[in-house]
């Protein structure tokens, strides 16, 4: 859709604004309005405390990521990207921001519908 490819270019602009020295997170990259941005309401860079405490709906959002980024080769994305408000199949993009560390780049773990939490059951 069109605002995934938004939201992926936003993304790119926040990895490129990262190595020339941007301090925030990708959050406040969009907060500051310049480059590609998108709407900072679609953004959550973390999850709920019922989400995160949930071991299910934890290992939902833990995905697979090169062994530079994690020893054991995946990571909980508790951040996301919000395509469409509410409902039970309103598409999230789950990434983790590693700008800050070995790969300096945001790796992707999920774009697809709404995982499964709290709300949906």
């Amino acid at each position: 859709s069109a605002k995934s490819w938004q939201a992926l270019l936003s993304l790119d602009a926040y990895v490129k604004a990262k190595s020339e020295n941007f301090a925030g997170n990708f959050r406040s990259y969009n907060q500051a309005g310049e480059g590609l941005v998108i709407p900072v309401a679609q953004i959550a860079m973390k999850e709920s405390k019922t989400t995160d405490n949930n071991s299910k709906f934890r290992a939902l959002r833990t995905f697979p990521v090169p062994a530079e980024v994690s020893d054991d080769g995946e990571v909980y994305m508790p951040a996301h990207i919000k395509l469409e408000q509410g409902g039970t199949t309103a598409p999230r993009i789950h990434f983790h921001d590693d700008t800050g560390g070995t790969t300096n780049k945001v790796h992707l773990g999920w774009l697809g519908p709404h995982l499964e939490n709290k709300g949906k059951n």
